[in-house]
């Protein structure tokens, strides 16, 4: 699929390696009063939260930043064996929506702490504190030539599949088909990271 050069997989950060639902539905429910869980969330732009208010959302996130919930997140379960096992088959640089202005250090030190040593580069896009739609995520991913994506969102996912990127979509209440229509062309669906593994191998092959 790739030619002589080492293949090259792109893995989003907040739902795929990090379990960044968790702890900000914890912040949420404790400043608001509500008891909302992850199955509760079932579109990306957390709609179900903020309705339509996007300065809200940016508002809450870029607080959710800040506090220890964030800063003691942890990984997705599977993540770091997945992780390791893709080290051995490609170049992997990890792609995020967070904030760059916001929270860079932070975000090296979470990769640093569970994936040493496991990416060549961390690209921040900032979509989450903006109105993207993905198209920079699908633009970086474009521009360094990524064979491969790894996302949770079926806007990104759909959003990199036309720039003709093959992508495998972790399983998750906001990306399922029920809310969003069939997955697009290029796109997989993996219900967990020893899926993931094994997709890739095959999309390698």
């Amino acid at each position: 699929m790739t030619g002589k050069r080492p293949a090259r997989i792109g893995v989003d950060i907040d739902g795929v390696m990090l379990d960044v639902i968790a702890p900000l539905l914890k912040v949420y429910n404790r400043r608001n009063g509500t008891r909302y869980a992850k199955n509760d969330i079932t579109d990306y732009p957390l709609t179900r939260l903020f309705g339509s208010d996007s300065e809200a959302r940016i508002k809450f996130v870029l607080d959710f930043f800040r506090t220890p919930e964030f800063r003691n997140i942890r990984p997705v379960p599977g993540a770091q064996r997945g992780i390791a096992a893709l080290g051995k088959k490609a170049i992997l640089i990890s792609l995020t929506s967070r904030s760059v202005d916001a929270i860079e250090k932070e975000t090296r030190n979470q990769i640093l702490r569970y994936f040493p040593n496991a990416f060549s580069e961390i690209r921040f896009t900032s979509d989450l504190t903006s109105n993207s739609k993905g198209e920079g995520k699908a633009g970086v991913c474009r521009n360094m030539d990524i064979d491969i994506m790894i996302d949770d969102s079926f806007e990104y996912a759909a959003t990199c599949a036309k720039q003709r990127v093959k992508v495998i979509l972790l399983d998750c209440p906001w990306n399922r088909e029920w809310n969003h229509g069939p997955l697009p062309q290029n796109v997989y669906r993996a219900r967990n990271w020893p899926q993931i593994v094994r997709k890739v191998d095959e999309l390698l092959t």
